[in-house]
């Protein structure tokens, strides 16, 4: 074990619920107040920014902009294709609850090439530039200029904006992609690369520059940990004139409901020996499953090798039928097997979007513990995010416990002069300062 270790304890997390739904979101039923608040600020501005935790329904509070324009078409990009798949799920549900018209289409680059070929032919530019024309003409069960709900990734969404499909194609595309959409919404937009991250920022640009927003259209950005860069670019815009909300869940101190419990965290640097990590991480696990062989946890790691070499470590002390794992080239099958498991291994693929759900639903948080690293700000508080949820629980008071190994360097430049009574925010400010890869 490591004997350079910091523990801290993270204060319980609420969130607002609405006391009273406008006529136009009364399907939503029990909906949250930062949900309310996208849909009321999106009446007179021009880019919503959403900051509620994860796992307290972004998704849903930037859908609730389409009942502005309910007979105008959107676009959703999420950052993974494993997500496209989630949010596209999500986007149906709404469109059917709110009783929208929307047709709602993924369009990964397998999903697309999936599409009919049947009256335009086999090139995915073509397919995709057809279905914003006219969904009709690659959908036959779909009736006429129906207006659709594209839930994409930033690649394709780059590719698309900048040029960068077929020389037949790429011209059709971009002008559907700049002129078709009343809705654009950004999920998770900080897991972007420096290259999708231009497009999206260009796309705002754009619409600022040839007076997109003057004629009606909404750009959301969804994040639970913006980064100063976007900021800057934000104010920026600001500056501009571009009119811009930002909505943080967190802010109000009426109607709270409990979203994530305390948290007993400690900080551990992580080994610089990988065969020494990983059997401290075994033995951390096995541990906690001997003692407390009715508490559920997790292990999220970046590296796919590291969770199959953990999980071989894991089944020489005779825990296989307790572990399962979730990752990227897992199939659909197994992902459901392991959600299952009192101990699941997992890779980033969970880092967005992803709920842990158990069936039949557990009364209290579905994850009891997480041991984690983390290679930058964003996955410390995405994963730490993951532990504890018990928004909508009937056990919400039960403290959780998280492990994070931090890079070396972190050490070294000052993470030992955490103030380990200062809760969250002292936590988040001392971070900010550190150096990360």
């Amino acid at each position: 074990m490591s004997n350079q270790k910091l523990v801290i304890r993270l204060e319980p997390r609420s969130i607002s619920a609405c006391a009273s739904l406008p006529d136009e979101l009364s399907f939503m039923g029990n909906a949250l107040q930062h949900q309310v608040d996208v849909f009321e600020k999106s009446k007179d501005t021009d880019i919503i920014l959403d900051l509620a935790p994860t796992g307290t329904g972004k998704t849903n509070a930037g859908l609730t902009v389409l009942k502005h324009q309910p007979n105008k078409s959107a676009v959703y990009i999420a950052p993974t294709n494993a997500l496209i798949e989630q949010q596209t799920s999500a986007a149906k549900k709404f469109v059917s609850d709110a009783k929208l018209p929307h047709i709602v289409k993924s369009a990964s680059a397998k999903d697309i090439k999936s599409w009919s070929n049947d009256k335009v032919g086999s090139r995915s530019g073509e397919k995709l530039y057809n279905v914003l024309r006219n969904p009709a003409t690659v959908f036959p069960d779909v009736g006429a200029n129906i207006p659709i709900i594209l839930v994409t990734n930033p690649d394709i969404f780059y590719y698309a904006t900048f040029f960068a499909y077929n020389q037949l194609d790429r011209g059709n595309i971009a002008s559907s992609f700049y002129t078709k959409f009343s809705t654009v919404i950004f999920d998770e937009f900080h897991l972007y690369d420096a290259k999708q991250l231009v497009g999206m920022l260009f796309y705002l640009a754009y619409s600022q520059v040839f007076r997109f927003f003057q004629d009606g259209r909404k750009i959301v950005l969804l994040t639970a940990t913006p980064e100063p860069a976007c900021e800057l670019a934000l104010q920026n815009f600001k500056q501009a004139g571009v009119k811009i909300a930002r909505i943080d869940g967190e802010a109000g101190n009426t109607n709270l409901l409990p979203s994530q419990t305390a948290v007993n965290l400690e900080l551990r640097p992580k080994p610089d020996s990988k065969e020494e990590w990983l059997a401290e991480l075994a033995a951390e696990v096995v541990r906690r499953f001997r003692e407390k062989p009715d508490e559920n946890g997790a292990v999220i790691l970046d590296s796919l090798d590291n969770i199959n070499r953990l999980s071989d470590l894991l089944r020489h002390e005779g825990l296989s039928d307790y572990v399962g794992r979730i990752t990227g080239p897992a199939p659909k099958k197994d992902r459901q097997r392991a959600m299952q498991c009192q101990i699941i291994l997992a890779t980033s693929t969970v880092d967005v979007g992803f709920n842990f759900e158990r069936h039949p639903e557990s009364k209290r948080q579905n994850l009891d513990w997480l041991i984690f690293s983390a290679r930058d700000r964003a996955a410390f508080w995405q994963r730490i995010g993951r532990v504890g949820r018990v928004l909508g629980k009937s056990e919400t008071h039960i403290d959780s416990e998280a492990i994070a190994y931090l890079p070396a360097d972190a050490w070294k430049e000052g993470l030992t002069s955490l103030e380990t009574t200062g809760g969250r925010t002292v936590l988040k400010d001392l971070l900010e300062t550190l150096p990360f890869p």
